[in-house]
């Protein structure tokens, strides 16, 4: 034993020298060799007083076996780096400074020589070093932090950086893991003066160290410049020090750093003056969406009018801008004016997602005679859409011959996502079996290429097929077109839809089972632990946890990260075997030491298990460890909400938006998120002001909405949330036109009509609350008038007079007249049950619910309802 670390020692002696650590030509004294984890205090301070000996063979000895001593010897290094003995002094401050190039023993021999190279090689050669070290997983990396340091060639700064760039969050995280946390600190410290990823990040561990306020206040006697401006800005932030971060910001010289601290302060007059003083920062369309929003948030109406006006010339001397335009104009409260530019332009499919949802029927059974006229390569499409509109209408007959035209002439073209449409209408109406098959028409007719199965991915995410964005029902699609090939499309169809839900006959699953294994072992190795926890998510709808758990099995051997957490998920989550949970997630640690969600489970799981320390300690380094990264503290927050830890999630949450990049998806799907929170606990007006800077960013081209309409529905969301702020804090005339404004947006959405009526009844401004409802019913009043036989329509009105406590006669009038012209929806018996009971007619309400279960057996709302009114049967009711 003493005999192989000898010769360990030896090798790492022979790289230091190549590195230019401290070097002599004779052999290491015999000490070296020993562990450093052996080596006593009082052994380590005799060895760096050797440092100085009179010899300089034996200074040699000793500066080769203190470094062999790595980390253990290094507080005994810094002391003497700082002491009286100059010699001392000197040999100490050179060998930290390796170590500070994470020159330990243990270091790869590639990474000092890489090193070398850099250091004496002509500028190919270094180019080359640069490259390596970037591969050579932390102990490259960390070399290539110091020499950006050290080095003073502003080019050569820059190609490290661009090397170090994707990969120095990492560096620091595997560091803390290894608790290094010391180092990772003194790291950071001098990489965040040049790199805006290690300034949030040294703000994040400085934060949990709990050293950030006198670390920021420290600071603050030195003056701020261009060069330190990003650290300063990010420990501000970190800190709540809104002040500081903005006259950091201001000095910076970063526009895009401004910008993002004046977004998250809500400074919008700052911002409107900023886009006109630097108008050629943005895309002319970009441009004039910010100013319109910048002017419409900071109150100056004139000004977002003249953007408004902008965007549609915008529209007109760029059609192709025509879309995002409208999208533009739609986020910024002119919905009107981005229809009438749709018209204008002629882009009659994308005018269709919107006048049909803001109740304007007429425009929408036009527009397939202005595509015939106008856009015939779009007008079968638009046709399409249109059959939605007249079933919605009561126009059944219509609505029928316009869809046998559509599927006639589609069966020649097999437009996908014609088929798409027509789907989702029929689908609408109720018309289930007509719906699978054009379901299934759709899915036959996608090409197969890979490019075209986003297209199919988006049709399973319409039809409600899985919450993943349709890609778990696109492999369920994938494997039943081979499971099933003899078989046609509607059959395959059908029993997707019975995978998904978990609805198969109980004898058929050990079948499926059997069949998707063989499916999977066809797989790349890659893409094999996807696919089974797909599986394994579809026996546990279908209630077959023991062939789970089989399937479980299977992806713990298989090892990798992902598939280990999950396996974790299922064990804690389905099995409650914590133990078992615990290892799982203790093996994706392993694998994987830069996830802080594995090592928080583990944590958790151990605690849960009886290990309450160590899963706390598990637990509280696993909060730390994505330091300043949006995405790490987001994957964390995910994990957490798998297990429903509410409050470790709203941590989280608070923390992306504190610690981490001020522009990112993460922090605006943290506003979104916490905003969402704040307005199911009531805070509204704090809600509103989230999503207000939540959403700004969809004013960009590079981000949208999946859904056209929620271009209309989210200004009105912000609206309503603020009205319903407003209308609490008793700013009754604001709310009032926050509301208005809500209800212009989105005449539809009955549910905010009954918010807002019911919040002003709640302050006792009924006179308002009568008003609001007034103008709202008269307008579905009259579209009944216009629209007689349709059922959604009755509906609604019933649904907005019964929760407004109003016009309970007339409300039994529609809802009953709803329930006649579509016996078969649930929403318009559910409305009608609400009625009765409101009456105190119990009785009848139960009745109602009863069918509802009766034709939609596995819904948990209809049978809470059905127990609320039976337990009000028994008990005497005042009519309202």
């Amino acid at each position: 034993m003493v005999r192989r670390a000898a010769i360990v020692a030896g090798v790492v002696l022979s790289w230091c020298c190549v590195a230019g650590a401290p070097a002599a030509e004779t052999e290491a004294p015999s000490g070296a060799a020993t562990s450093a984890t052996t080596r006593s205090s009082e052994s380590i301070a005799t060895l760096i007083a050797g440092l100085g000996d009179p010899d300089p063979v034996a200074r040699d000895h000793a500066s080769k076996a203190v470094w062999a001593l790595g980390r253990d010897a290094e507080p005994g290094l810094q002391a003497a780096a700082r002491g009286p003995n100059p010699e001392i002094a000197r040999r100490a401050r050179a060998i930290l400074r390796d170590f500070d190039y994470g020159l330990y023993p243990d270091a790869p021999r590639e990474v000092f020589t890489l090193l070398e190279q850099y250091r004496q090689g002509a500028p190919q050669e270094k180019r080359a070093a640069i490259v390596q070290l970037a591969n050579q997983g932390v102990p490259g990396l960390r070399v290539l932090l110091k020499l950006r340091e050290d080095e003073r060639d502003p080019n050569w700064k820059l190609m490290i950086s661009q090397a170090l760039n994707p990969r120095e969050h990492e560096v620091s995280v595997l560091m803390l893991a290894n608790g290094q946390a010391a180092e990772v600190e003194r790291m950071l410290e001098r990489s965040a003066v040049d790199s805006p990823v290690a300034a949030q990040d040294y703000a994040a561990l400085l934060y949990f160290k709990g050293t950030l306020k006198q670390t920021l206040a420290a600071m603050k006697s030195q003056p701020i410049t261009a060069e330190n401006a990003a650290m300063r800005v990010a420990l501000a932030r970190a800190a709540g020090d809104a002040p500081a971060a903005r006259e950091a910001a201001e000095k910076s010289g970063n526009n895009d750093l401004l910008d993002s601290i004046l977004v998250e302060q809500g400074d919008w007059k700052a911002l409107a003056a900023r886009i006109e003083a630097f108008p050629q920062r943005l895309l002319p369309a970009e441009r004039v969406a910010f100013q319109c929003a910048f002017a419409r948030l900071s109150g100056d109406r004139k000004a977002a009018d003249a953007a408004a006006e902008r965007l549609v010339d915008r529209a007109r001397m760029a059609p192709q801008d025509a879309q995002p335009v409208a999208e533009d104009l739609f986020l910024n409260d002119y919905p009107d004016l981005a229809e009438n530019m749709l018209l204008q332009q002629h882009e009659y499919l994308y005018a269709s997602e919107f006048f049909a949802t803001r109740l304007q029927f007429k425009e929408a059974l036009d527009l397939p005679r202005q595509a015939a006229q106008n856009q015939p390569a779009e007008a079968l499409k638009v046709k399409a859409r249109t059959v939605g509109t007249l079933y919605f209408l009561g126009e059944a007959e219509q609505a029928a011959k316009m869809m046998d035209e559509v599927i006639a002439e589609n069966s020649l073209r097999h437009d996908f996502a014609t088929w798409v449409y027509l789907s989702e209408a029929a689908r609408e109406a109720g018309l289930k079996d007509r719906a699978d098959d054009l379901s299934a028409r759709a899915l036959a007719a996608a090409p197969q290429q890979q490019l075209q199965d986003e297209r199919t991915m988006r049709l399973l995410d319409h039809l409600r097929l899985g919450n993943d964005g349709g890609a778990t029902a696109l492999r369920w699609w994938q494997f039943l077109a081979r499971d099933m090939k003899e078989k046609p499309a509607i059959d395959r169809y059908r029993r997707l839809r019975a995978i998904m839900a978990g609805t198969l006959p109980a004898a058929e699953w050990d079948a499926l089972s059997e069949s998707a294994q063989r499916f999977g072992g066809e797989m790349a190795v890659g893409d094999r632990g996807a696919w089974q926890q797909n599986v394994t998510d579809a026996l546990v709808a279908g209630r077959r946890i023991d062939l789970a758990s089989q399937w479980i099995t299977r992806l713990e051997e298989s090892g990798g990260p992902v598939s280990l957490v999950y396996a974790g998920d299922f064990r804690a989550s389905r099995q409650k075997d914590w133990p078992a949970a615990a290892h799982d997630y203790e093996q994706a640690w392993e694998h994987d030491r830069t996830r802080a969600d594995a090592l928080f489970l583990w944590g958790w799981a151990l605690s849960q298990s009886g290990h309450a320390k160590e899963g706390a300690g598990r637990m509280a380094q696993a909060r730390e460890l994505p330091l300043g990264n949006e995405t790490g503290r987001f994957e964390l927050a995910e994990a957490m909400a798998r297990h429903h830890l509410k409050d470790e999630v709203a941590k989280q949450y608070e923390l992306i938006l504190t610690l981490t990049e001020p522009r990112s998806y993460e922090r605006n799907e943290a506003l979104r998120r916490t905003a969402e929170d704040l307005a199911t606990a009531g805070d509204n007006l704090a809600a509103a002001g989230r999503w207000d800077k939540a959403f700004l960013q969809n004013l960009t081209n590079l981000l949208s909405f999946q859904e056209p309409w929620a271009n209309v529905v989210v200004p009105a969301l912000i609206h309503k949330a603020r009205a319903l702020g407003q209308i609490k804090a008793g700013q009754v005339e604001a709310g009032l036109n926050e509301a208005r404004l809500a209800l212009t947006e989105t005449p539809a959405d009955a549910d905010a009509l009954i918010d807002l009526v019911n919040a002003l009844d709640a302050a006792g401004h009924h006179k308002e609350a009568d008003a609001l409802y007034a103008s709202q019913t008269a307008l579905y009043h009259k579209l009944i008038e216009t629209y007689p036989k349709s059922g959604p329509l009755h509906n609604q009105l019933a649904w907005a007079q019964v929760m407004c406590h109003r016009d309970l006669d007339d409300a039994l009038k529609n809802g009953q007249r709803a329930v006649d012209l579509e016996p078969f929806s649930t929403a318009s018996r559910d409305t009608l049950a609400e009625v009765f009971f409101a009456r105190g007619d119990a009785t009848a309400a139960a009745a109602q619910m009863q069918k509802c279960i009766e034709l939609e057996p596995n819904v948990p709302r209809h049978r809470q309802q059905l127990a609320r009114f039976r337990a009000a049967e028994t008990q005497p009711t005042t009519r309202p």
